[in-house]
């Protein structure tokens, strides 16, 4: 479809997805029932609120009602306000439900003035329990869902069928550029000739490649969301599961991108349009950072786009460089030494090893990296774990940072790809543990799967790489009593 659609000019783009999505929805047991085309998407879990993302098939009025699943009754069911779907927003919007109880299974509906318009007997979420209660917590994650080129991936109905509490997109989720690769490399190729050869005539070029990038990334990336959520089993997954979700380069609109994108305030803001989270950064660092707190599990979602140093100058100065950028980096080092969790999980679409054998991950910027392995080794914090994705094989290491230090293993798992053409795993690297991938660079299906279990005397992490058909391709159990400071010393 990517090749048939780079021959069409911008003004038929919508109308070719439109025509491939009403499409795949005949393919989708779950496709769009009636007046509601997409959704609806669970997002933002609280204790105590939830949001909830949707998109019409025209303009009307809707609220969301929410009651508890063991009665089921709707005559005390709890309601959001009435919101207006509205072509000037794609039909989209977003519920916002307070006053629920914790850790309770609830049902919902979605009612217009005279009543409801999309109900499902089977559909229904729980809400996370208290913050710092002991829990007992299922999450799926992955990156890399290339719906360009995997159209009817099967994962989706996988991982629904493993009915976690949440997924945790970690990036490429959807990939949004899927449309815009010839303006992107046409900016890149500007940026790097304005570099080289500064000047009037480099600058001008480089202005008009980003305004004709800016120009084809308002139709193109949106289409990208709504063709993504077509996708087969996903709208099953996400009306049962939260989608909790960061972003990675495919989202902002440039591969291997950083913070000079010249579309970025298009990015983030549909990333905020079609995406159900609490947050998007912090009033003054925008961006698609944010904490999620389940139970005494802290998930770190970080934003490795939005405030990168361009490679090239990371490479040159890489005492300087960041990834983050210092209001994101403080943001994560006082919520690291605050948190009371048992198990801290940091969440970056770029891996953090050394051996990515990409120059768009952690491995470019050490000092940054340093800074913060050295503020988890100063306040001794317990329980951390990597989670990353982007490098289109999945992966585990043990990262021998922290014990360099007198510390416990750090583990980081690769979660990558959802559906993409997969990488080979190479030859044998330090610290790697597990590796699937293809030296055939066939599309492979994969994601993570973790069970936490923090009720124990002892609690317990496990993690997973499935495949479809309930595949388990590496499995492994740590306790907490394993990622800790004084069994660290005590095994010394």
């Amino acid at each position: 479809m990517l090749s048939i659609m780079k021959r069409f000019p911008l003004i038929l783009l919508p109308a070719l997805i439109l025509l491939s999505t009403l499409n795949l929805s005949a393919k989708a047991p779950d496709g769009p029932k009636g007046p509601i085309l997409r959704g609806p998407v669970l997002g933002s879990p609280a204790p105590h609120s939830i949001a909830v993302w949707i998109q019409g098939a025209w303009p009307m009025r809707l609220r969301l009602k929410v009651a508890p699943a063991d009665q089921r009754s709707w005559k005390k069911a709890l309601s959001s306000d009435f919101i207006s779907l509205e072509t000037e927003n794609r039909l989209m919007g977003i519920f916002h439900i307070e006053g629920l109880m914790a850790d309770t299974r609830y049902c919902y509906r979605v009612e217009d003035e005279n009543g409801p318009i999309w109900s499902d007997e089977e559909t229904s979420f729980r809400t996370p329990p208290e913050i710092g209660a002991a829990t007992h917590l299922r999450f799926a994650a992955g990156s890399g869902a290339n719906t360009w080129l995997q159209p009817y991936p099967k994962v989706w109905k996988a991982i629904a069928n493993d009915q976690p509490n949440f997924f945790l997109a970690l990036g490429d989720t959807p990939y949004a550029d899927g449309q815009l690769w010839l303006e992107s490399q046409s900016w890149e190729n500007a940026r790097e000739d304005f570099r080289t050869h500064p000047g009037r005539t480099s600058r001008r070029n480089l202005e008009n490649a980003a305004t004709s990038f800016r120009q084809k990334a308002r139709e193109a990336i949106p289409i990208a969301y709504e063709y993504f959520r077509e996708a087969p089993g996903l709208g099953r997954l996400s009306s049962r599961s939260f989608w909790v979700a960061t972003w990675d380069d495919h989202e902002t609109g440039v591969n291997n991108g950083d913070r000079e994108d010249p579309v970025w305030k298009i990015a983030i803001e549909n990333f905020r349009r079609f995406t159900p989270n609490p947050s998007f950064g912090l009033p003054d660092a925008k961006g698609a950072f944010w904490v999620l707190h389940w139970g005494d599990v802290d998930v770190f979602l970080l934003d490795d786009q939005s405030y990168r140093t361009p490679t090239v100058e990371a490479l040159k100065d890489p005492d300087h460089a960041t990834i983050l950028g210092k209001k994101q980096r403080e943001w994560l080092i006082q919520g690291l030494k605050d948190s009371k969790a048992v198990f801290k999980i940091i969440v970056s679409g770029s891996p953090f090893n050394n051996n990515t054998r990409k120059d768009d991950s952690w491995v470019v910027y050490p000092k940054e990296r340093k800074r913060i392995l050295d503020v988890i080794t100063r306040a001794r914090i317990e329980g951390v774990l990597l989670l990353t994705g982007d490098v289109h094989r999945s992966e585990i290491f043990r990262l021998p940072w922290l014990e360099e230090s007198g510390g416990y293993p750090l583990y980081e798992i690769v979660s990558s790809p959802l559906y993409q053409r997969s990488r080979n795993c190479g030859p044998t690297v330090k610290h790697r543990i597990f590796c699937s991938g293809s030296a055939e660079h066939q599309l492979r299906e994969l994601y993570g799967y973790f069970d936490i279990d923090t009720r124990k005397k002892d609690p317990s992490i496990t993690f997973e790489v499935r495949g479809l058909e309930e595949e388990v391709l590496y499995s492994q159990t740590l306790l907490a009593s394993e990622l800790s400071w004084k069994a660290a010393k005590e095994k010394k």
